[in-house]
């Protein structure tokens, strides 16, 4: 909420269960207890609800090869563009094996394209932040 009051946006990464964040609904989707089954990778659900001023806040998981869950009250809740996972096969030619490269492309909601876009820069940002200098 105090980032509500300055109008600021947020996304963040829930990796255990918060207090005001369904995890358990969360918990029972990716084990296949809500409708639809076992989610295949590149499906998502999406919660929303409202904050007491009013602005949406939206539940995310995303199963990738493992389920992500992030907590956000900005960007869109429509689809973005596919995530591309590179993948090796052995092909045999002639008797000959040889390794073979091509991309799978991963159904991704917009909301995960730009968290995952921006969240090697936190990585970059504490391994910088580590130095110590010697003067």
């Amino acid at each position: 909420l105090a980032l509500e009051e300055r109008d600021l946006y947020f996304q963040g990464m829930v990796k255990i269960a918060h207090k005001e964040y369904p995890m358990g609904l969360m918990k029972n989707w990716e084990n296949g207890l809500e409708e639809g089954g076992v989610p295949s990778r590149g499906e998502w659900c999406l919660l929303e609800s409202k904050t007491p001023r009013n602005t949406n806040m939206y539940a995310l998981g995303w199963k990738d090869r493992k389920v992500k869950t992030i907590i956000s009250n900005a960007v869109t809740t429509l689809p973005g563009y596919p995530g591309k996972r590179k993948q090796h096969k052995k092909v045999e030619k002639d008797g000959i094996y040889e390794i073979v490269t091509y991309h799978k492309k991963i159904p991704r909601p917009a909301m995960i394209e730009l968290f995952f876009c921006c969240f090697g820069a936190i990585d970059v940002h504490d391994t910088t932040t580590k130095v110590t200098w010697h003067l």
